[in-house]
C-alpha cells in the first residue's frame, strides 16, 4: 500500500510539473517499487496456498472432479429411476412383472455404476498418495495423458447411464422396444469396462482400492447381463405370442 501511494504521489507530481526529467525519474522509481511489491505479494499468495490448495486447471484435479461429478450425476439418474413406475393400464400380470423387473435391473446397474465411479476416484487418490501418479503432471506426459483418459472414460459412463435411464423409462411407457434398452445396457457395460481399463493402467494390483474397483466392475457386468437377459426373454415370449395368434 505504501508503494502504491508513492506511485500515485509521483504521478501527481509528473502531471503538475508537466513531465520534466526529474519527475519522470520519480515516476519510474515509484513504478519499480510497486512492481517489486506486487511480485512479493504474489510470492506470499503462493505460500498461503499450502498443500490443500487445488489448481482446477490441473488434469489430475480435473479428473478427480470429473469422477465426483459423474457420481453425483449418476445419483441423480438413480433418483429419476426410483420415481419410474410401470404403466397404469390394463395389462397381463406377466407384462406388469416384466416392467418391474426391467426397472429393478436398471436401478441395480445404476447403483453398481455409482459404486464403480466412487471406487475409481478412491483409486486415483491412492495412486497420488503412493507417489505412483504425479499430482501436477506436465502436458503430454504419461500421467497427463492418463488423467485425460480417465476424464473421457468418466464422461462416457455418465452419458451411457443417462441413456439407459431414458430407454428404461421409454420402455415401461410403451414408447420404445426392448432392443433399445438392450443397446443402452451394453453401452453402459462397454463404458464402465473402458473406465476400468483406464484405472488399471496405473493401479496397484494388490491394493484395496483396486479390489473394490474390480468388485464394482463385476457388479456392473452382472447387473447388465441380468437386464439384457430379461429383455431378450421378453422379446422371445412376445414373438411366441404373436406366432400363437
Amino acid at each position: 500500500l505504501v508503494q502504491v501511494r508513492g506511485l500515485l504521489v509521483a504521478l501527481h507530481t509528473v502531471l503538475a510539473r508537466n513531465a520534466d526529467p526529474s519527475s519522470r525519474q520519480l515516476l519510474l522509481d515509484a513504478s519499480r517499487a510497486v512492481a517489486r511489491a506486487v511480485k512479493d505479494l504474489i510470492g506470499c499468495s503462493e505460500l498461503l496456498k499450502g498443500d490443500t490448495w487445488a489448481d482446477h486447471s490441473d488434469p489430475t484435479v480435473v479428473a478427480e472432479n470429473e469422477l465426483m461429478g459423474a457420481a453425483s450425476s449418476i445419483e441423480a439418474a438413480a433418483v429419476k429411476l426410483a420415481e419410474l413406475r410401470p404403466r397404469v393400464q390394463p395389462k397381463t400380470d406377466e407384462n406388469l412383472a416384466f416392467d418391474e423387473q426391467i426397472l429393478n435391473a436398471a436401478k441395480s446397474i445404476t447403483a453398481a455404476v455409482q459404486t464403480l465411479v466412487k471406487a475409481a476416484s478412491s483409486a486415483q487418490r491412492e495412486l497420488i498418495a503412493q507417489g505412483r501418479l504425479d499430482s501436477h503432471p506436465q502436458q503430454h506426459s504419461e500421467d497427463y495423458q492418463w488423467s485425460e483418459g480417465l476424464i473421457s472414460a468418466a464422461r462416457f459412463v455418465v452419458a451411457a447411464v443417462h441413456q439407459l435411464c431414458e430407454a428404461a423409462n421409454a420402455l415401461v411407457q410403451g414408447q420404445a422396444s426392448e432392443e433399445k434398452l438392450i443397446s443402452a445396457a451394453k453401452q453402459v457395460a462397454a463404458s464402465t469396462a473402458q473406465l476400468l481399463v483406464a484405472c488399471n493402467v496405473k493401479a496397484d494390483m494388490d491394493s484395496q482400492a483396486r479390489r473394490r474397483l474390480q468388485a464394482a466392475g463385476h457388479a456392473v457386468k452382472t447387473a447388465t447381463e441380468r437386464l439384457v437377459s430379461s429383455a431378450r426373454q421378453n422379446v422371445v415370449e412376445d414373438e411366441r405370442n404373436i406366432l400363437g395368434h
